[in-house]
């Protein structure tokens, strides 16, 4: 059975490195506990290009608990 490479993406960041802290003291995620999380399929076709399974799915749901929780919620440009 083969491994699976894992990447770690920040918003606004992109990918970075795996052992990379992402992680900043004034983060209301870390210090108070809001935000919103989702995790995602990633599949790769065979020319390298990934691709999110049900996108769309994932930005609705990650919109509505932004507004559920009354925090910012990154444009779907942003996300892209």
């Amino acid at each position: 059975m083969g491994s699976i490479e894992h990447l770690v993406a920040v918003l606004g960041r992109g990918v970075v490195d795996a052992d990379e802290p992402v992680v900043t003291a004034d983060d209301l995620g870390l210090t108070r506990g809001d935000g919103c999380f989702d995790s995602a399929r990633v599949i790769t076709d065979s020319a390298g290009q990934a691709s999110v399974v049900d996108l769309d799915d994932h930005l609705d749901r990650l919109a509505a608990s932004a507004a559920t929780m009354d925090i910012p919620d990154p444009t779907r440009e942003e996300w892209r």
